[in-house]
């Protein structure tokens, strides 16, 4: 499986927010300020986004593909 991690930058005005991830629209963690989360991913196509409050940040498509494993 695929590793994807999101690394929050700490933000003295986001001290007490964590931001909710969303991956193809279903929520599946959250990362605070100043921390990473990481979530492992099976080859396919998604969408990625976060929300805080009423904010929420573009939404990015990207594909996973099937890796060969290394003898």
């Amino acid at each position: 499986m695929t590793k994807l991690i999101i690394k929050k930058p700490y933000e003295w005005y986001n001290l007490m927010r964590n931001f909710r991830i969303y991956i193809n629209d279903s929520i599946v963690g959250s990362v605070g300020n100043g921390k990473t989360a990481e979530f492992e991913l099976k080859p396919g196509n998604y969408k990625l986004k976060s929300k805080v409050d009423w904010l929420k940040s573009q939404t990015i498509e990207f594909e996973v593909k099937k890796t060969r494993q290394k003898l």
